[in-house]
């Protein structure tokens, strides 16, 4: 199983060889077998590889990506050759019925403030937690009561008071590295199982190529938001060590289906439950809930 996520920010050439991805900087060159690879992060400009070695990576279900200075996702190579039942997997999601679609977006949302909620009573504030906790029940009808955006204000004023997602600051340089990652995760599996990426569950902007990846990720978000608060700077620009550090995110722990298990394995699990729901092989989705931050060693070159 691939367990690494390598980011390059010099300037390098990359080359595969005998199944090993060869990366020469200056007068150095480094080894790493392709088998070991999740995620490549191409970071900054002169980084050079052929469009043959970008297809031994799908292949290998290597995501490349590429992200900008804001540290957000600007390019994603994905495989689309892995899925043998590709072709239903996107007629059933294209007709998707409204009984259906409501279904998932509320076990979506549902599991997004619970995770919300336990990561605010993580950090002490509890009053608010018990807030959110509350307005679990009440959502239905694909969210018909915006409890998402009622529940997204409360934490957010709490967990960064004053924060404005749309701004260049240390907290969103962190927060937009650290969901970088996790969307490249879920877009991989997502392509994997057959989904069609820019036809969203609930997402439906024209202008964004992968509206089904914002729909799965949501539940995923307050486990970034956890990981993010102990390497917060007082610069925009990440260190190399904050971005090991957010970039071990996919191998932190949570529970899905009553098991512990990383985070990376919870959205593989999510995905296939929703296709098999979106398949009627299945009637219940399973989702994740967050535990408490833990990293397990170095993941991140």
């Amino acid at each position: 199983m691939s367990f690494r996520i390598l980011e390059i920010s010099n300037p390098a050439e990359l080359h595969i060889h005998h199944h090993q991805l060869e990366i020469t900087e200056n007068e150095d060159t480094y080894r790493i077998p392709v088998d070991d690879l999740d995620i490549v992060i191409a970071f900054g400009p002169e980084i050079r590889l052929s469009t043959n070695d970008l297809m031994l990576l799908a292949a290998k279900k290597v995501l490349l990506m590429t992200i900008n200075h804001h540290y957000l996702p600007v390019s994603m190579t994905l495989s689309f050759v892995n899925h043998s039942r590709q072709s239903e997997v996107m007629e059933k999601q294209l007709s998707l019925s409204k009984r259906k679609i409501n279904y998932i977006w509320d076990e979506i949302i549902r599991a997004k403030i619970r995770n919300q909620a336990l990561h605010l009573s993580l950090a002490g504030k509890i009053g608010t937690a018990d807030e959110l906790f509350s307005m679990i029940p009440s959502v239905c009808y694909g969210d018909r009561h915006h409890l998402e955006a009622q529940a997204a204000k409360k934490y957010f004023s709490h967990l960064f008071p004053g924060l404005n997602r749309r701004t260049y600051t240390p907290i969103n340089s962190c927060l937009n590295y650290g969901y970088s990652i996790l969307r490249a995760e879920i877009a991989k599996y997502a392509a994997a199982s057959g989904f069609l990426l820019a036809k969203g569950i609930w997402h439906s902007n024209q202008y964004n190529a992968f509206n089904l990846i914002d729909d799965f990720i949501e539940p995923f978000r307050p486990m970034v938001d956890e990981a993010v608060i102990p390497v917060i700077s007082e610069s925009t620009k990440l260190s190399s060590s904050q971005r090991k550090a957010l970039a071990s995110i996919p191998f932190n722990k949570c529970i899905i289906n009553e098991h512990e298990t990383t985070i990376v394995n919870a959205i593989e699990i999510m995905i296939l439950s929703i296709r098999s729901y979106i398949l009627d092989q299945s009637d219940k989705l399973l989702l994740p809930t967050l535990l408490s931050l833990e990293h397990i060693g170095s993941i991140i070159e």
